[in-house]
């Protein structure tokens, strides 16, 4: 969600600031024990809705075909991480992480174990798991607003 749509620098970040067909994009994961849903979404005008959607696909298939390199993997991590001890500043937040964790099967003490996780990710792993998770076939467009 980091690589695809957490602000400046990110893939979807040009649909809105050089090409102007969003005023908002973002990516989101939902995890689960043996599964997930990647959202990636731009909030578009009605008149820009067609075409902000074939960009959406272009980005998405760009990663799918060519995946990413190195810099762009390190700059994932340090998002990823900055992210990870923001949501995880408070103890009601650091709380809730430990549930996630616990679901997931990883344990309360993979809070702690998650910092080197991360930093182990490799390019191969990483390029890899976008081909898994972004494969055209598992991809469903939804678009929310007025029909017009």
């Amino acid at each position: 969600e980091n690589l695809l749509g957490k602000g400046p620098g990110s893939r979807l970040w040009g649909l809105r600031s050089e090409e102007k067909l969003a005023y908002n994009v973002n990516a989101q994961v939902t995890q689960m024990k043996d599964a997930g849903i990647l959202e990636a979404y731009l909030e578009t005008d009605a008149t820009k809705t067609g075409a902000a959607a074939e960009a959406l696909k272009k980005v998405l298939s760009d990663l799918f075909v060519k995946g990413l390199g190195e810099e762009e993997l390190q700059i994932a991590k340090v998002s990823t991480m900055a992210q990870f001890l923001r949501l995880s500043e408070t103890k009601d937040k650091r709380a809730s992480t430990f549930v996630i964790f616990e679901g997931l099967g990883l344990g309360y003490d993979f809070f702690t174990k998650f910092p080197q996780e991360l930093e182990a990710v490799t390019l191969t792993d990483l390029n890899a798991h976008i081909k898994n998770i972004l494969a055209p076939e598992k991809a469903s467009l939804v678009i929310v607003g007025p029909k017009k």
